[in-house]
């Protein structure tokens, strides 16, 4: 079966994160339209709409997600699967 290049669905990350649980599961999770503190472009150009999920840990941790899979050359046939630790 081909699946082709499958963008990440907000529900499909926020379901993900569901299930790592912890500090995963209760961060916050938005769409990301422009640049911000921590995600922006300094001699490159950065993509956008990005998902940013802020966690709520003393070193307030981002974590970016681009919404659509990387060209890195790949021919990956099937959806990219999330994995975080």
């Amino acid at each position: 079966m081909s699946y082709g290049r499958v963008p990440l669905e907000q529900s499909a990350l926020q379901a993900s994160l569901a299930g790592k649980g912890g500090l995963l599961a209760a961060g916050k999770l938005e769409v990301l339209d422009t640049e911000d503190d921590f995600y922006y472009g300094h001699k490159r150009q950065v993509k956008f709409p990005v998902y940013r999920l802020s966690l709520n840990d003393p070193e307030a941790t981002k974590a970016y997600f681009d919404q659509h899979p990387a060209n890195f050359g790949s021919s990956r046939t099937e959806p990219m699967a999330l994995s975080l630790v």
